[in-house]
Parts: C-alpha cells; structure tokens; sequence
C-alpha cells in the first residue's frame, strides 16, 4: 500500500527472482493495519440560527461550530464571511472566539431588508489536512427601518416664548 512504511520483510509467497543462475529468497509478513487510520473526512460547519429574528439596529449574532473527531485548527476571519444581503440592509461583521466554535457579529446594521452569512471554503482544518467546505446559507433576519419617534408633551405647551427660555420635548424614539 503506497505511503505505509512496515518493518516486515518482503516474501514472494513460494515464488522466486532470479538474476541469471541467482535465486533471492525474500519473505513478507504482512502488516497489522486496524491501527491505521486514513482520514479522508473533511472537517463539518454549521451556522446557528441569527440571535434575533428582526432588529433596525443590532447587533446580531450566529454561532459557527466545526466539527470532526481530529479537529485541528479554524482560521475563520472577517474575509471569510460573507454578508448576504436584501434591499438596502447592511452591517459590519467582526468573528471571535477559539476552538472549534465562532461567534460572528453583524452590527452597526442599517438600511432595510434582511441579513445573513455565508462562510468560505477552508476556514478549519483536521490534523490529516482536511479542509472544512464553504457553508450553507444562514438563516435570515430583518432588517426594519427603526420607529419613528414619538412626542407626547411639549413644555411651555403654548404661548410666545422671549430669548432664552427653553422648550422640552418628552416622549420616545429620540
């Protein structure tokens, strides 16, 4: 088996090599090979669903978890994820965390429409070199335009005012 290097010797199972009138005798023990492993299994990537469902501002967040029994690293960065996006929403992706788990934050979101993530091909690998493929598509969320403000008393509620008085206004949204 090419790659497998075994301290057996090499037999010819009764048969023989002859080099001219020489015969060799070789003799072969076959190798143990149940604890050989040939890992061929790339890494796994999953996407949980968005914190949220709707939001006119953030921050978002979606867990990313790799998986795979020889998990050796994830080299998951910003230029990794790519934001899928609808209408005019947008926002600013930042990735933390170690191991074979990621958060990737979605903030400063703006705009209206909906949101999600993709993640690019080899973002994690296994000891044997296996690369995790690109992801699915995350779940959406939506982006809303945020409410408008609402006024509910202005004071002085009437009348001229004369320089410097000042006017409160009082309600939400602001």
């Amino acid at each position: 088996v090419d790659g497998i290097v075994t301290d057996s010797t090499l037999g010819l199972n009764g048969g023989t090599i002859k080099a001219g009138t020489l015969d060799a005798t070789l003799t072969f023990t076959p190798p143990i090979l149940t604890a050989v492993l040939v890992d061929t299994t790339a890494p796994t990537v999953s996407i949980s669903a968005p914190s949220a469902s709707s939001t006119s501002t953030g921050p978002i967040t979606y867990t990313v978890t790799y998986a795979d029994g020889a998990f050796s690293a994830s080299t998951l960065a910003v230029g990794n994820v790519t934001l899928n996006k609808t209408g005019t929403a947008d926002g600013t992706v930042a990735v933390t965390g170690s191991g074979t788990t990621r958060t990737v934050t979605i903030s400063s979101i703006t705009g209206t429409g909906t949101l999600g993530i993709t993640l690019a091909a080899g973002t994690a690998s296994d000891v044997a070199g296996n690369t995790a493929p690109a992801s699915s598509a995350s779940g959406t969320f939506t982006v809303a335009a945020p409410a408008a403000p609402t006024v509910t008393a202005i004071s002085p509620p009437s009348g001229s005012t004369a320089g410097g008085t000042s006017v409160t206004i009082t309600g939400t949204g602001f």
